[in-house]
């Protein structure tokens, strides 16, 4: 009877992480799209009058977060450096997400994820727009590449100082979620059927072997 009890507990377990995977989805895959190494540029400095701004298309539908590189050299003797903004929005200028963070919370010329966590759509273009207020200087400067060697393809173009450059792209990383593969549920259920069969085949008989030997 007590064998039974636990079986059928790893097996009800079982289920429920099987379940967990698939139909209800609640694991996913991570997804990185990154720059590829290449002659970098500063854009002008960044302000809340001078905003700098990225289409792009999405690759998965689940966008988590954009990482970009900030350059702080023009702030980094400044008492304040200002907030940096970063706001989503969709082809109808709808704000999507948005996230703010102060400029020197930021690593100079390293990348910093900004969390976005929203869902897109890989038929529609977006863009992200980049502030910074409350800056005592100039404001920081945002890296950006020629296009063929940045090699994301979701970027479109960039626009600073009123003007846009589409042979020019950001240097970023895109960090998506999306659903698991076919392959990749079946590889999840494998593992738990083999956890299961383990419990139910090995698990009993040592729990009463040892309860046997230590009474």
């Amino acid at each position: 009877m007590h064998r039974m009890i636990i079986k059928t507990g790893v097996i009800l377990l079982a289920v429920i992480a099987m379940m967990c995977v698939w139909p209800l989805k609640l694991i996913s895959r991570e997804v990185e799209n990154k720059s590829k190494a290449a002659i970098y540029y500063d854009s002008s400095p960044i302000t809340d009058r001078n905003p700098y701004r990225q289409d792009f298309v999405p690759a998965q539908e689940y966008l988590e977060s954009i990482s970009i590189q900030l350059n702080r050299d023009t702030t980094m003797s400044l008492e304040n450096e200002g907030v940096l903004t970063m706001t989503l929005f969709n082809e109808n200028k709808e704000v999507c997400a948005s996230t703010s963070e102060p400029v020197k919370n930021i690593t100079n010329k390293d990348y910093y994820a900004f969390v976005l966590n929203t869902r897109v759509s890989r038929s529609e273009t977006y863009y992200y727009t980049i502030t910074v207020s409350d800056c005592e200087g100039t404001g920081p400067t945002i890296r950006y590449g020629n296009t063929n060697e940045i090699g994301l393809n979701e970027n479109t173009v960039i626009s600073f100082d009123s003007t846009e450059y589409p042979q020019f792209s950001t240097v970023c990383i895109y960090h998506y979620k999306t659903d698991l593969t076919i392959w990749d549920i079946l590889t999840y259920y494998s593992f738990v059927l083999f956890l299961a069969l383990l419990l139910i085949c090995e698990g009993p008989r040592d729990m009463l072997y040892y309860r046997e030997k230590f009474q």
